[in-house]
């Protein structure tokens, strides 16, 4: 599967997540690989794969605060945010 498969709706993300799911389906409908699939089990899987993300991403909204941005949830690289770890001060308390 490609973006374009899709046209262009899906991140990155969302592509490896739907094919990931779909692959799993696919193995546990048909378990041997020489095995055909046929074409109403592949749109099923796809079908499913697809509504199981967008559910994945409503979750995602709902549970973000709100005036919290996506970028905001970005990880922090702190190397660049405080600078190298040797010139931070270590003080104990005793």
């Amino acid at each position: 599967m490609t973006a374009s498969s899709f046209g262009g709706a899906l991140s990155g993300r969302d592509l490896n997540a739907v094919t990931k799911t779909v692959s799993g389906l696919l193995k546990l409908i048909h378990p041997s690989p020489d095995e055909p699939v046929p074409d109403e089990d592949l749109e099923w899987t796809v079908r499913l794969a697809l509504e199981c993300r967008r559910r994945v991403k409503e979750q995602q909204k709902r549970h973000r605060p709100r005036g919290v941005s996506q970028h905001a949830l970005q990880p922090i690289r702190w190397g660049a945010a405080m600078g190298s770890r040797s010139s931070w001060s270590h003080t104990r308390t005793s």
